[in-house]
């Protein structure tokens, strides 16, 4: 998978409207209409169903949350009081909506390489995983990717590319880990 999702003309005018840089729109001043017009195309989306179910679980279920709280990243957001579209209207979320819009933060050629790697091994086992796992340490090293960004990005690209959550966690893991 690992493509952006197609929208429809209404929601790629709705999408031109949002700015995805935080510290951009504090200055200008536009967090508030930004958050409106985040649960505008959202409310597009999840009404015709587009957002891949991957990236939905991603951001709503706990078993895919690689951090040390055991809750969702929508949780995370409920934890500091947040509710609802109260969400989706946080500067915070626009990462998350960049990937359920776009797929995982990395460059086409990386997630080709590995997509077809999977293609060509599988990851059945652990045993099946572990040249997933070298892969991405290699394709990091090449694109001079920071390890603690990349491997929740690599984590999403194993998911989207059909391995379960607890191989696609080793590959985030083998990712992270490297020096």
């Amino acid at each position: 998978m690992t493509n952006a999702i197609e929208l429809t003309p209404a929601e790629a005018s709705i999408r031109a409207r949002i700015g995805f840089d935080v510290a951009e729109l504090q200055a200008a001043q536009r967090i508030e209409d930004n958050g409106e017009a985040v649960v505008e195309l959202l409310a597009s989306l999840i009404e015709r169903r587009a957002i891949p179910d991957i990236r939905r679980k991603y951001f709503t279920d706990p078993k895919y949350f690689t951090g040390r709280a055991k809750t969702s990243w929508k949780g995370v957001f409920e934890s500091y009081g947040e509710e609802g579209e109260e969400i989706f209207r946080h500067p915070q979320f626009l990462k998350f909506l960049r990937y359920f819009l776009d797929g995982p933060d990395l460059p086409r050629p990386l997630m080709a390489t590995f997509q077809d790697k999977v293609g060509d091994h599988g990851a059945d086992t652990v045993g099946d995983v572990e040249p997933l796992c070298a892969l991405a340490r290699d394709l990091a090293r090449q694109y001079a990717m920071v390890p603690s960004r990349a491997s929740e990005e690599f984590y999403k690209l194993a998911l989207e590319c059909g391995l379960s959550e607890p191989r696609a966690r080793h590959v985030r893991n083998a990712v992270h880990a490297m020096k």
